[in-house]
């Protein structure tokens, strides 16, 4: 494979043989043990991340250091945004490997986030120091580490980990009545049968309605449906329940996608 003498990694020293990595993490022991466990076989800069630290920072300190790839700790900090981190590396055309604390392969979500930022690949900080050494070599020579499907179905459960998380942030907002209500339109009921079964005024049924197509930022109820469907029942525990004791007519949301994210706007099947 011909070497891209335009990418950083090409200018190493212009004399040495040994690939330059760098290994960027917040805690100096755990520095230390990936810096030994590459050393056998590259040239290793540690870079500490500080608590006053950013990812522009960091970005500018590993362009200094021109490595040939980047072995990044996602876990930087609450406060540190590591994948904005590896996106203004690999913007570099900085190849990174990043480290996650959790299995990666039990954990298809934060692998595919990594993945969108821009990583070569995830490697678990309890993998083998051989699985580390791989994945640092094809970062290098830029070898996929997983196949083209594989990386797609990661990188959709991310994408569909982050619409579940931004569709219960906004059923938060809702009060116990209105999610109440929320679970009887996904059951596919209408203001008048809710209205009916509750012994309440049908106004005050389209009031309630309102006032969830308002804090979820929709405009319809079908959109309404579409987050708590993406939300999933875990956070509507009474939605099986309720369903399964009345008939209901639910709604065909297999047209509405990414409602967590849309503001109530229909997206193309």
């Amino acid at each position: 494979m011909k070497a891209n003498e335009n990418h950083p990694g090409a200018l190493r020293g212009r004399g040495s043989a040994v690939p330059k990595v760098l290994v960027i993490e917040r805690h100096l022991a755990v520095s230390d043990v990936l810096s030994m466990a590459l050393k056998p076989r590259y040239d290793v800069h540690p870079l500490l991340v500080e608590p006053a630290a950013t990812p522009a920072s960091i970005v500018g300190a590993a362009l200094a250091a021109r490595p040939a790839a980047a072995v990044v700790t996602l876990a930087l900090g609450s406060l540190f945004d590591s994948e904005s981190l590896v996106c203004g590396l690999t913007r570099e055309r900085i190849p990174v490997v990043a480290l996650e604390t959790a299995d990666p392969d039990a954990d298809e979500a934060a692998l595919g986030r990594a993945l969108i930022a821009g990583a070569a690949s995830v490697v678990s900080k309890t993998d083998s120091i051989a699985v580390l050494l791989q994945a640092v070599a094809c970062a290098i020579v830029r070898v996929p580490v997983y196949s083209a499907e594989n990386a797609r179905r990661r990188v959709a459960a991310s994408r569909a980990s982050n619409e579940r998380r931004t569709a219960r942030g906004r059923l938060y907002a809702l009060t116990v009545r209105e999610r109440e209500v929320l679970v009887e339109l996904v059951c596919g009921r209408t203001t008048t049968e809710i209205a009916r079964d509750r012994v309440v005024s049908e106004a005050t049924v389209r009031t309630q309605v309102r006032s969830i197509l308002g804090k979820l930022e929709v405009k319809s109820q079908l959109a309404a449906v579409a987050i708590a469907v993406t939300a999933g029942g875990d956070f509507v525990p009474s939605i099986t329940g309720t369903c399964s004791r009345r008939p209901a007519r639910p709604y065909d949301v297999s047209g509405y996608r990414s409602y967590a994210s849309s503001s109530g706007r229909r997206a193309s099947p």
